[in-house]
């Protein structure tokens, strides 16, 4: 009788294990808050300081104006985010984060930080060069 080796994880489990392992990692350093998604962190991430309005931040958040307007009245109730009328346009709301969610932001992006030295120490900088791009390919086809 020969020995069956188990089938090899596709590539979808795996990055989807190495996605788990990161997201643990962030929220054990930043809990969320009550009601709040990885997904509404993400808008943090794409607001700039200054604000931007409600269109742009849809676009780069590749969301619809009608699901990112859902999450951000969710981010002003948490106290992360305010929407005031833009003073250039006043058909137009401009999108600012609160000092909390400022250094909400700025929490997550140093945990983030933190994953990725910790990546690339554990596979070598080459590899992990090579891994970012490869990923940046496949976020961006041409």
């Amino acid at each position: 009788m020969s020995s069956v080796n188990p089938p090899q994880p596709h590539v979808l489990v795996l990055l989807d294990h190495a996605f788990r392992g990161a997201r643990k990692v962030l929220e054990a350093a930043n809990p969320p808050a009550p009601g709040l998604r990885p997904s509404h962190y993400r808008l943090l991430d794409h607001t700039p300081s200054g604000g931007i309005r409600l269109t742009e931040l849809a676009n780069r958040a590749n969301m619809t104006k009608q699901a990112l307007g859902e999450m951000v009245v969710t981010l002003q109730a948490a106290g992360l985010m305010e929407v005031s009328p833009d003073p250039t346009d006043g058909r137009a709301r401009l999108v600012n984060l609160t000092p909390e969610g400022s250094r909400m932001r700025d929490r997550i992006q140093r945990t983030i930080g933190a994953i990725e030295r910790d990546l690339r120490r554990r596979v070598g900088a080459e590899k992990w060069a090579v891994f970012r791009e490869v990923l940046d390919e496949m976020a961006h086809p041409s």
